[in-house]
């Protein structure tokens, strides 16, 4: 009984450690798990998992990262709040190859709207991940948006 409690601190010590490669870098990932499950699951209806995302600006640099917003998926819709920048909606879809598809302007940076270059969904245990890669880059070099939530 002591082992297992032992084992069982141990497994939640190491549940609380950061995710390493969830920098929205390279292309779409997929570990074992529940969030894999799901967005398996949810891509073979073209289709998100339905969720609300916290969203970090990224890009320039492990100190350039700052909050962005939320977004929340419901269906095909989301919608974005934006730090300092107001509400914006539109159409998300995904394909079999975790690549999504933006209709609506989802990268607003210092008031500009930003063209979306590329995005995905990745997912790492119960971690979801939304990546969305934009151009121009900000001052900061900051050109990318990456949303989390838990499966």
């Amino acid at each position: 009984m002591k082992q297992v409690l032992i084992a069982g601190v141990c497994l939640t010590a190491l549940a609380g450690c950061d995710v390493p490669g969830l920098d929205g870098g390279g292309g779409a990932r997929a570990t074992p798990g529940s969030a894999t499950d799901l967005v398996d699951a949810m891509a073979a209806n073209n289709r998100l998992p339905q969720r609300d995302y916290i969203c970090t600006l990224t890009g320039g640099g492990p100190d350039e990262d700052t909050p962005y917003g939320t977004v929340g998926v419901n269906a095909d819709t989301f919608t974005m709040v934006i730090k300092r920048e107001g509400r914006r909606e539109g159409l998300l879809r995904v394909d079999g190859n975790r690549r999504i598809e933006v209709e609506g302007d989802l990268a607003v940076v210092d008031g500009e709207v930003r063209r979306i270059r590329s995005a995905r969904i990745n997912s790492e245990g119960t971690t979801l991940e939304l990546a969305f890669d934009f151009a121009p880059a900000d001052s900061e070099g900051r050109d990318r948006i990456v949303c989390q939530a838990e499966a």
